[in-house]
């Protein structure tokens, strides 16, 4: 029997879905309309108990109507759906109801969203569409809407203040309103490909929409970590160690959370010379990375001794075995790839843990490149291991040898606070370029008298390596990549 609950001031439902699995959604309802929550969860149930046994449940139903209330259908697990968009009053509608049999923009939104589901943004473009564009238009017919529409639902978003608890009464964000403008545009454009209408009137004057800023003008310049709290996230004991390993991932190789969180220990190869190297190839459960381009990033060594350590020890010990090379590097406790829902809210509390200011799990993304460049790596060398496809031909054209990638990654100043311990086994041309001045390497300590003071210089060792290899290719010299 399907439930209703609330979290925060949304209404969300349970109910068994097609595969009879308890399963819980957003129902797009707020307080006060529960009893409308309801009537959805019911709904859903109803549709959820026809997949599972479509004999017993197979009854004649009329055409659905192209109305601008459109039920979600609960399909296979992850496909898209459409909840009710949030009810708006009818003084605030624009247009007129659409006539009937008319195709409404509602009703073409959910055919375009089915559509879509192969799209990494199609969730945000049906939240979009579902919380701003249907509540004001969603009612009148697709034929029927026209550029002036367009301007006018443009400025009531742009007027519209957010119902997220953390800016409740605020003004939405610039970009969130031109992220809405861009998904009713592609939304328009394939309403045109698919011959419902002769023209797209999503265009605006100059001035409709806002400038492409940061709703606070502050924010970014705080958006970054300084040198010694990264080195914090990623060796605190405080923090659970397979956090500290994800936040190890993006903070020293730049990875996204979804990439991180696609890794397979054969991605890692941890033999070659003269670093590491880790294959970026796949985001969350997509077969191929935001960019599509697959990439080849040298693994620090500050990050090999994080995730040699991961392996050898803390891997092991909590699922239960050793790990083999197609499993996950980071799995969930049911060997799954990590969701990124409540990722914000843990790295929020796992930085309040050990003392630091709120912050998002990308900003260590960004105190990658800014400290690998502030320590003298090469813009033009750093930028393909996380952003690759550059649009100047010369960059398009021009591939770097392997030492000479790993020569500027490992100008990055990350020592972590560390205990001797004796050498790991690895690869005898690695050995002999990266080791530090003991010829011991390090692994961080978990000693419960920790404290968060640093001293971020690299071992004499490792600076030696540096300058060789940039000797090397200095001089001319050809590499062949390993």
């Amino acid at each position: 029997m399907a439930s209703i609950y609330a979290r925060g001031d949304v209404i969300w439902i349970k109910f068994k879905n097609t595969a009879g699995k308890a399963e819980c959604r957003s129902s797009g309802y707020r307080r006060g309309q529960e009893a409308l929550a309801r009537e959805l969860a019911a709904e859903v149930e109803r549709q959820a108990a026809a997949g599972r046994d479509p004999v017993e449940h197979a009854t004649a139903r009329p055409a659905a109507a192209r109305t601008a209330r459109v039920l979600p259908m609960p399909a296979a697990r992850g496909a898209l759906r459409l909840v009710p968009p949030v009810d708006a009053a009818p003084a605030e509608r624009i247009g007129a109801d659409a006539p009937a049999e008319a195709l409404t923009v509602a009703a073409y939104c959910e055919e375009w969203l089915k559509r879509r589901g192969h799209v990494a943004t199609a969730k945000d473009e049906a939240t979009r569409l579902r919380l701003h564009v249907l509540p004001l238009i969603g009612h009148m017919a697709i034929a029927q809407v026209r550029p002036r529409h367009i301007r006018e639902l443009m400025t009531a978003i742009g007027n519209k203040t957010s119902e997220a608890p953390k800016c409740k009464g605020d003004r939405l964000a610039p970009r969130t309103v031109l992220h809405v403008f861009s998904t009713l545009r592609l939304m328009f454009k394939g309403a045109v490909i698919d011959e419902h209408i002769d023209a797209s009137p999503v265009v605006v004057e100059a001035g409709t929409l806002p400038a492409n800023v940061d709703k606070d003008p502050e924010w970014r310049s705080t958006a970054i970590f300084e040198r010694d709290e990264l080195i914090a996230i990623v060796s605190d004991p405080r923090i659970a160690d397979y956090r500290r390993v994800f936040y190890a991932l993006e903070g020293l190789a730049g990875v996204r959370h979804s990439e991180a969180a696609a890794l397979r220990w054969r991605d890692y190869n941890p033999s070659c010379a003269p670093l590491g190297k880790l294959l970026v190839a796949r985001s969350g459960e997509k077969q191929r990375t935001k960019t599509k381009v697959t990439r080849e990033i040298p693994v620090h060594p500050s990050l090999a001794i994080i995730l040699d350590a991961w392996k050898a020890d803390g891997w092991a010990g909590k699922y239960g075995r050793a790990p083999e090379p197609d499993d996950l590097v980071l799995p969930t406790e049911r060997n799954q790839i990590r969701k990124p829902a409540d990722t914000l809210k843990v790295f929020h509390r796992d930085l309040a843990l050990i003392g630091l200011r709120p912050r998002r799990g990308h900003d260590l993304r960004r105190t990658f490149v800014t400290l690998a460049r502030v320590d003298g790596g090469r813009a033009e060398v750093l930028r393909p291991l996380t952003h690759p496809g550059d649009s100047d031909i010369i960059g398009l054209y021009t591939s770097f040898p392997w030492p000479t990638i790993c020569a500027e990654l490992a100008k990055l100043q990350l020592p972590l606070p560390a205990t001797p311990r004796p050498a790991l086994a690895v690869d005898a041309r690695a050995a002999e370029q990266i080791v530090d001045g003991g010829g011991a390497s390090y692994m961080p300590s978990y000693s419960a008298s920790y404290t968060a003071s640093y001293s971020p210089d690299c071992s004499p060792g490792i600076m030696n390596a540096i300058n060789d290899m940039q000797s090397d290719t200095g001089a001319g010299q050809r590499f062949r990549k390993p």
